[in-house]
C-alpha cells in the first residue's frame, strides 16, 4: 500500500517532529511512506535528511478548501496513492474534500495529537468525521473523549501511541556522570529537572515556587529548568525574577535547549511535568526510560502514562505545596523512587517504545 503523510506546516513542535520519526520508522520497517509537505520547512528539511520521500505541497485556509482539496486529489491520485494519513488538524477538511475528489477511493487516516474537548456533534462536523475511515489516538482518554464529543463510531476508532525510541535513553542512564559534567552540575548534587518549552502552559512557576518553599526547609537539592522561551511571552524573564526575589540563583538554575536530552534526563534525580495539561507528554516517557522518577501532573494524558500513579507520583496543577511535598517525598524515600522507575520502566519499554507503534501500524494498513 501507498501511503502519504500530509504535514503542511512551518512549525517545529513535538507534532512535527513526531510525524518525521514515525515516518522514518515506518520505512524502514519496510513501508511505503512519502510526506506531503511544504517546501522549505523544518519538516521538509527534516524528511528530506532521513531521507524520506517527499512531495510538496502548501495551501491557505483551514475550511473552505475544496478547490485545494481538488488539487491535492490530483497528486495523490497521479501518485496512485491508496491511504492519506491526517498528520495536522489544519488539513482534515481539504484532506476530506481530496478524497471527494478521488471518488472516494482514497482512505483516509485521521492521527490525533492534541485533546477534542468541545463538542462537535452537529450535523457539519459529522458529516465530515463520516469520511474518514480510521481516527487514530494515542491513548484511553482521548478515545472516551472522542465519544463524548463526536459522532465517530466506534469501528472507526484505531488505538495507536505516542511512542519514543527507549535505546537512546535506556543506554544515557549508565552516563549518569558524564552528564552532569556536560550540563555544569556538580557529582553529589540532588537534581529537580524540567524540559521543555519554557511557556505559561507549562507550567515551570510552579516548580520554581515549589523550590522556593523547599529552600526554606534547608532541603539540599537544586532545580534546573531547561527549553527555549516562548517567543511569543518572556515567561523565563518571569520565572527568573521569582528566583532572583528569594536570592536562590544558585539554587534554581536555567538552561538553554539542547539536542542532547538523553544525557539532560540522565543527570537528574528527578523529573517533574508540571505542565497544565498535557495531552501525551512525550518528555515523561523520555524520563521513564531513563529511569529518572516522575513527578507529574493529574491532568490530560499524564495519569495514564503513570499507570495512575503506580509509574510515577501525581500532583494536581498549580499547586506548588503539593509538588514541593511530593519533590521531598521522594527526595527522601530511595525504595519509592526504585519502585517508580522500575514499573515505568515496564510501562515505557512494554507500550511506547517503537516496535509496538510499527506493529500497530502495520496491521491497521492490513485492514484499511
Amino acid at each position: 500500500m501507498k501511503i502519504a503523510l500530509f504535514c503542511s506546516v512551518g512549525g517545529w513542535g513535538g507534532l512535527e517532529q513526531n510525524a518525521i520519526k514515525t515516518a522514518d520508522w515506518l520505512t524502514q520497517a519496510g513501508m511505503d511512506i512519502t510526506l506531503i509537505v511544504h517546501e522549505g520547512t523544518r519538516v521538509a528539511n527534516a524528511g528530506i535528511e532521513k531521507g524520506i520521500k517527499t512531495i510538496f505541497f502548501s495551501h491557505k485556509g483551514k475550511h473552505r478548501v475544496w478547490h485545494e482539496g481538488k488539487n491535492l486529489a490530483k497528486i495523490l491520485l497521479d501518485g496512485e496513492f491508496e491511504a492519506l494519513i491526517i498528520g495536522h488538524s489544519l488539513h482534515f477538511y481539504i484532506s476530506v474534500w481530496a478524497k471527494y475528489y478521488t471518488k472516494n477511493k482514497l482512505k483516509l487516516v485521521y492521527w490525533q495529537h492534541m485533546q477534542m474537548p468541545v463538542r462537535r456533534r452537529d450535523f457539519y462536523h459529522a458529516s465530515f468525521y463520516n469520511k474518514i475511515d480510521k481516527w487514530i489516538v494515542p491513548l484511553d482518554y482521548l478515545r472516551a473523549e472522542l465519544k463524548r464529543t463526536t459522532t465517530l463510531q466506534p469501528a472507526q476508532i484505531v488505538q495507536i501511541p505516542q511512542v519514543i525510541d527507549t535505546t537512546l535513553f535506556l543506554a544515557a542512564h549508565a552516563r549518569k556522570q558524564e552528564a552532569r559534567k556536560l550540563f555544569g552540575f556538580a557529582e553529589n548534587d540532588f537534581l529537580v529537572g524540567n524540559i521543555g518549552r519554557i511557556d505559561s502552559q507549562k507550567g515551570q512557576e510552579y516548580l520554581v515556587k515549589a523550590g522556593i518553599l523547599l529552600a526554606k526547609k534547608k532541603l539540599p537539592l537544586k532545580i534546573f529548568i531547561m527549553g527555549e522561551n516562548n517567543e511569543h511571552e518572556d515567561y523565563l524573564g518571569y520565572l527568573k525574577g521569582l528566583v532572583k526575589a528569594e536570592k536562590l540563583e544558585d539554587d534554581i538554575l536555567f538552561r538553554p535547549f539542547t539536542t542532547q536530552t538523553p544525557e539532560a534526563f540522565a543527570a537528574m534525580d528527578i523529573f517533574v511535568m508540571c505542565s497544565l495539561s498535557e495531552p501525551i507528554g512525550m518528555v515523561t516517557l523520555e524520563a521513564m526510560a531513563t529511569q529518572v522518577p516522575v513527578i507529574g501532573t493529574d491532568t490530560g494524558g499524564t495519569p495514564e502514562l503513570l499507570a495512575v500513579g503506580k509509574a510515577g507520583l501525581l500532583t494536581p496543577p498549580k499547586d506548588a505545596e503539593r509538588l514541593a511535598e511530593a519533590i521531598e517525598k521522594l527526595y527522601h524515600n530511595e525504595a519509592l523512587r526504585k519502585t517508580l522507575v522500575a514499573n515505568a520502566l515496564k510501562e515505557v519499554t512494554e507500550k511506547y517504545d517503537v516496535p509496538v507503534q510499527v506493529r500497530l501500524f502495520q496491521k491497521l494498513f492490513q485492514n484499511l
